[in-house]
């Protein structure tokens, strides 16, 4: 009996001494302005885990889109004209997708409480745009692709966008490519 009440004691003592240092701790990182900034990126982060995977997907087709499209301006144009509005335009891109995309699930947590739905269908169409995108760099870099060459009478308008020419000069390009 002697020794339980040790352990009690000791028990009370530890659990005392843990609250004690996360009091401290929590008070050390809320004096300083980086533990403040910390905490909020946490609760950002916290608040959007449900959606990280689409989140982290889009981020990926961006940074594939992204590295297709300036393999097909130096194959097609040289390095000389890789334009820097090009690619800040990659990265509003992605803050506009990311933005839509998290106050669509703030907005739909909000009202109908979870499920993501209007989140996802979101994520879809912008997902979509941006393999529509990969198709037509990868179609430009690989003309003979039996997958790419179904789709390539869809992918006239996109390519024609990507290279800067008409749409009517688009076949002759890809034809050639195929000689």
């Amino acid at each position: 009996m002697i020794v339980q009440q040790i352990k009690g004691e000791n028990m009370v003592e530890n659990i005392t001494l843990v609250w004690t240092n996360l009091i401290a701790s929590i008070g050390a990182v809320t004096s300083i302005i980086w533990g403040r900034v910390l905490m909020v990126v946490l609760f950002i982060g916290a608040t959007f885990a449900p959606i990280s995977g689409l989140i982290h997907t889009t981020l990926f087709l961006i940074g594939v889109d992204l590295v297709f499209g300036l393999t097909v301006t130096i194959r097609k144009k040289g390095i000389d004209e890789i334009v820097s509005n090009k690619l800040r335009n990659s990265l509003f891109k992605a803050m506009f997708y990311l933005l839509f995309i998290m106050m669509s699930f703030l907005v739909e947590k909000q009202i109908a409480g979870s499920d993501c739905l209007v989140t996802k269908v979101v994520f879809a169409v912008m997902g979509a745009v941006e393999l529509w995108s990969i198709a037509g760099n990868a179609l430009i870099l690989s003309p003979n692709l039996p997958f790419l060459r179904l789709l390539k009478k869809y992918l006239t308008s996109e390519i024609a966008k990507k290279m800067e020419i008409d749409k009517k000069d688009v076949d002759e390009i890809l034809k050639g490519k195929n000689k």
